[in-house]
């Protein structure tokens, strides 16, 4: 693009354009005559050669902000497809509302709440009613349970029979009772292992504990979790 730019330079310098005017100028016009002619040829070409090299230079600059916009603009990057998790099946599905109502039941002690809203949810039928007769337990005698610093579940699904599945959870944890109203503890914090076996139930397309029970506890990480 520069070589443009000087051409046009070079145009408005006037000297090659002065010596060429002189030797078109007839010898035998008059001094008057001559004088006048070679003013007018030489004020008119000069100013198209001005025109010339401004339009030369007007377009060069126009080019190279052009081929500047191009250069600077960044690239175009394509948004990648939208990516479809693979849908669960049966046996993931009543272990993952098994946790929820592992989840729910915690969050219900933690707040003295026996009519958590979510209780419905992930429990139905003697379980939800069970769940709901601990916590008020609790909030009857003052006390509501520390949240737990360990808290691991091991939930296998034993077996599932159209709407009825049967289910093994083994739970480690250090959740402890303290006052609600000081936070006072009651018993030291303890690690304790649960098995809790029990029957899960498929209710307008969502599974739910219905039925637990603990069958046996152990002191520290022991028992079902040491499988």
């Amino acid at each position: 693009m520069r070589k443009t730019i000087a051409r046009g330079s070079e145009v408005t310098t006037g000297t090659g354009v002065e010596d060429r005017l002189a030797e078109e100028v007839s010898p035998a016009a008059s001094p008057s005559t001559l004088d006048h002619e070679v003013a007018r040829q030489r004020g008119g070409r000069l100013i198209l050669a001005v025109i010339a090299a401004a339009v030369i230079v007007v377009a060069a600059v126009v080019v190279m902000q052009t081929v500047g916009d191009e250069t600077s603009a960044p690239p175009t990057i394509e948004e990648p497809p939208d990516v479809v998790p693979p849908a669960l099946t049966e046996e993931q599905r009543i272990i993952a509302a098994y946790r929820k109502y592992d989840e729910v039941d915690f969050a219900a002690q933690q707040t003295g709440n026996p009519d958590h809203p979510l209780y419905s949810a992930y429990l139905t039928g003697p379980q939800l009613q069970a769940a709901r007769d601990g916590v008020r337990r609790l909030r009857d005698q003052g006390l509501v349970m520390a949240p737990p610093t360990v808290n691991e579940l091991t939930v296998t699904v034993e077996s599932i029979e159209g709407d009825r599945a049967k289910i093994r959870a083994c739970g480690v944890d250090d959740a402890y009772p303290v006052r609600a109203d000081t936070g006072e503890p009651i018993a030291p914090r303890r690690l304790g292992t649960a098995l809790i076996v029990g029957d899960m139930v498929q209710e307008h397309g969502a599974w739910k504990a219905s039925y637990l029970t603990r069958v046996q506890q152990w002191e520290g990480r022991a028992g079902c979790a040491l499988e």
